[in-house]
């Protein structure tokens, strides 16, 4: 298994094509990333930070004043302000 960063591979015994973009492998969902090839699963945004898109190698920082609860990074959602 091969699939290119922002991608992962679920399933045992897969091929993946030299891009790794075809045979099985599926974007990450919002809210959640990989950061290098070869993944099974996606991780899933830390504390503090957010992922509004797919298919993504890292989240985005929270801006200054702002939090990104745990299960609102789960859906993608950006960070709210502490006030």
């Amino acid at each position: 298994m091969n699939c290119a960063v922002g991608r992962f591979q679920g399933l045992t015994g897969q091929n993946n094509g030299a891009d790794g973009l075809s045979n099985g492998c599926v974007a990450c969902a919002s809210g959640t990333y990989t950061s290098s090839t070869g993944h099974s699963v996606c991780t899933a945004c830390e504390d503090g930070r957010y992922q509004t898109s797919t298919g993504q190698s890292a989240c985005d920082k929270c801006a200054k004043g702002t939090y990104g609860r745990s299960e609102e990074r789960r859906v993608g959602k950006e960070c709210r302000s502490r006030w």
